[in-house]
């Protein structure tokens, strides 16, 4: 696997589930002896690409694709309360954990009224801070399943 498969498996990862990137930090790292910090600069930086053409054109993909659609929507409806009061943190924290899902975060924050500079550093350091975890637990995790 070479840096550029790494690149597209973040970006493309994004939207796709089946394409799992917190995995690809984990085999990255374990099985193929990269730096963990190079794994989560990569993966972050590209996610966050998608992020940003998610930003721009979210609300015509939430039209296209409903799929999408119905996952933003569930997030806005479930999250409303927290989001209106703590939309900044909670980007972080979704960044970082998963919930609520940042996808959903990213494309709904122009509707919340948030500039991108406001954003995009949130889910760059919060997405970095989760695949270089990933990366280093999943070693431990990976050893551990083996001893099994």
């Amino acid at each position: 696997m070479t840096l550029l498969a790494l690149v597209g498996i973040g970006f493309v990862g994004t939207v796709l589930w089946f394409i799992n990137t917190e995995a690809t930090a984990v085999v990255y790292h374990v099985e193929l002896g990269w730096n963990p910090v190079l794994i989560a600069t990569v993966l972050s930086l590209s996610q966050n690409g998608m992020y940003v053409f998610l930003y721009h054109g979210g609300g015509r993909m939430v039209e296209r694709w409903r799929w999408l659609g119905k996952r933003v929507e569930r997030a806005r409806v479930r999250y409303a309360r927290m989001l209106e009061k703590a939309y900044l943190p909670s980007t972080f924290v979704a960044a970082i954990f998963g919930l609520p899902p940042v996808l959903a975060m990213v494309t709904l924050a122009q509707g919340f009224g948030y500039r991108r500079r406001q954003i995009f550093p949130l889910t760059l350091v919060g997405r970095f801070i989760r695949f270089f975890t990933l990366a280093m637990i999943g070693e431990t995790l990976f050893l551990w399943w083996q001893s099994l």
